[in-house]
Parts: C-alpha cells; structure tokens; sequence
C-alpha cells in the first residue's frame, strides 16, 4: 500500500469496534513510518475519543480498546502490509509497510 486511510483499513476492522474517525487516526499514525506502540495508540484512542468502547478498562488496567488495535495489525501483517516486531503481554509494536 502506499499510504493507509480509514477505507483501506476498514475491511480488516469489521468485526471490532474501531469508528471511522478511530481508523482515519490509526492510519495517519501507520503514514508515519515509524515503530508504533499499539498500547500507546490506544492511549491515545481513549482520550482523544470520548464514548462508552473507549472508557472501558479490562481487570489488568488496560484500555479495551486495545485488543481491537492489536488484531487490526495482526490482521495488516498477516497480508503483508506491516509486520509486529514485538508481542507480548506489556505491549505490541508494529511497523507499516508503506511501498
């Protein structure tokens, strides 16, 4: 892909709960280049977008919204448009692949 938007993403987010305008962020993010932290992006989702998905904690502290970016990306990797550098229970890190 040469660069993502909310439409290129939003076929890998059908089943989560990620808004358009949470994609467009995610994605000017991804434009970027740079290593992100899916934990800090969700940080970000949770106080830049204020509704009922994104208040939600899981019991260990973490935003719920989370699991969703997380599967966003796994799912991107898996078709080859990014790759995870880093999974574990503290955080992931993924990279776009931006041709």
């Amino acid at each position: 892909m040469d660069f993502f938007t909310s439409e290129t993403l939003a076929p890998y987010a059908l089943n989560l709960k990620l808004t358009d305008s949470m994609l467009e962020y995610i994605a000017a993010r991804m434009n970027s280049g740079e290593k992100l932290s899916l934990m800090q992006i969700a940080l970000e989702i949770q106080n830049r977008f204020k509704n009922e998905t994104t208040k939600k904690l899981t019991p260990k502290g973490r935003p719920i919204i989370y699991s969703d970016v997380c599967l966003l990306c796994l799912g991107l990797s898996q078709d080859g448009h990014g790759q995870m550098l880093e999974v574990n229970l503290k955080d992931c890190v993924f990279i776009a692949n931006l041709d």
